[in-house]
């Protein structure tokens, strides 16, 4: 019986047709595959950049009103690829009358920050007041540039005490010291904010965003070296900020673009900052 078999030429057609099939299912999952990968980095950097401007959305809200800047290197409120405030820790209201309580105690020795040379205020805050000795308090800030100078806009904080205003024995509220001076005006709410000894900055450098604090003095130069890191591969970073009024919230536009392998996302967010001091 003569043996049966494939020849020469079927089995050179039926590797080149294995190879064509075997290129093809290459070339559909190699394209899968950087399809998933493209997919993965985009929403690598979504998610990186929304951390980063959520980050900066939340801290903006609480900062002392008027005292928000954004800096292009000259100025304050030019669009640019920094911007700086100050933390507001806690807010409340003082007293503004004279006299006593039903106690008997007196009320702070003057009734209006602005009047004398004051040195304390009663807190009318329902609640323990977020301070320490070393703290802050502004009263009435307007300024997005004097309250970062040494002088009447802020007070450092030299002690906390407690009066019995109602009587039971028992302290009701705290009463704020600080160093002797007038503050220039007094609130019209008769609010105050406690603020944080130093400025908070968000600021991009080198294809990064890095969140940093400052001095008063330079409120706009980072204390930290290097500054904590928040975002990489920033390709464009803008921010604008549009002050307001006492009667209008500001308004800071964040212009974030991040590259990475090609992939290219711009994130164009607002962030309102109350401003009624």
């Amino acid at each position: 019986m003569r043996a049966r078999g494939f020849t020469f030429v079927e089995m050179v057609v039926v590797i080149v047709l294995l190879g064509i099939v075997g290129s093809m299912t290459a070339a559909i999952i190699n394209g899968s595959m950087q399809g998933y990968q493209n997919q993965t980095r985009r929403e690598t950097l979504q998610a990186t950049a929304r951390l980063a401007i959520e980050r900066i959305q939340r801290e903006i809200r609480q900062a002392l009103p008027n005292s928000v800047c954004t800096t292009n290197g000259s100025g304050c409120n030019a669009s640019g690829s920094k911007v700086y405030f100050i933390t507001a820790k806690d807010a409340g209201r003082y007293q503004d009358q004279t006299g006593v309580y039903a106690s008997g105690v007196a009320r702070a020795p003057l009734p209006l920050p602005s009047t004398g040379a004051s040195t304390s205020f009663d807190v009318l805050s329902g609640t323990a007041l977020q301070a320490t000795i070393g703290d802050w308090v502004a009263v009435y800030n307007l300024s997005n540039s004097s309250i970062y100078t040494i002088g009447s806009r802020r007070k450092q904080i030299t002690g906390i005490s407690q009066k019995d205003i109602d009587g039971n024995g028992s302290n009701d509220i705290d009463v704020i010291h600080f160093a002797s001076g007038t503050f220039p005006q007094n609130s019209p709410h008769h609010r105050f904010q406690i603020i944080e000894a130093h400025s908070t900055m968000f600021y991009c450098q080198g294809g990064n965003l890095y969140r940093a604090t400052g001095n008063f003095s330079t409120p706009s130069t980072a204390i930290e070296s290097p500054a904590p890191l928040l975002l990489e591969n920033v390709t464009t970073c803008q921010f604008t900020y549009d002050p307001g009024s006492q009667f209008r919230s500001g308004l800071l536009r964040i212009d974030l673009t991040i590259t990475d392998q090609g992939e290219k996302i711009h994130f164009t967010q607002e962030a309102h900052v109350y401003n009624v001091s």
